[in-house]
């Protein structure tokens, strides 16, 4: 279970710096779609590696996957279209995040996000967070202990 006395040994960051990261680390060439869901993904991961999350945003269940609002409310503007400006210059970030975003960047950027979309729903063995989330018509907030717990195991499924 997610340490939460663990959260201090590191800084988490707004969602819209991990995600203009991305944009640029991509040379601009990911939609709003993408951005969620390596966002999304790369928090899990630090959850799950670092016991430490990666982002302080709310991270919702709505009908298309996971989604962190304040990332659909800068980037909707763009629809499904590559996003080509960011509003900030990406922050600083620490050597272990790097490597987490990096690495998921390398293993799912070359995915569209609509397929991106539909990893976060996959029912396997163990139901996805967005799925032991989701309600139709509601945006149940997706918790970093469910998402935490998901990832562990993801991980020592694939060692």
């Amino acid at each position: 279970m997610l340490n939460e006395s663990l959260w201090q040994v590191g800084i988490m960051h707004n969602a819209i710096d991990v995600a203009c990261y991305f944009i640029k680390y991509s040379g601009y060439t990911k939609t709003h779609l993408q951005i969620q869901k390596l966002t999304y993904i790369s928090h899990g991961y630090m959850l799950a590696i670092h016991n430490r999350p990666l982002i302080d945003d709310e991270i919702q269940a709505w009908k298309h996957g996971p989604v962190i609002p304040n990332v659909y409310e800068v980037f909707k503007k763009w629809n499904s279209r590559v996003i080509e400006s960011i509003p900030t210059k990406p922050k600083q970030f620490e050597k272990e995040e790097l490597e987490i975003m990096n690495t998921v960047f390398a293993n799912y950027g070359k995915y569209c996000g609509f397929y991106l979309s539909q990893i976060t729903h996959e029912d396997g063995d163990k139901p996805t967070p967005w799925r032991r989330c989701y309600i139709p018509e509601t945006k149940n907030t997706i918790s970093d202990g469910i998402t935490q717990e998901y990832y562990k195991e993801l991980i020592q499924e694939h060692e």
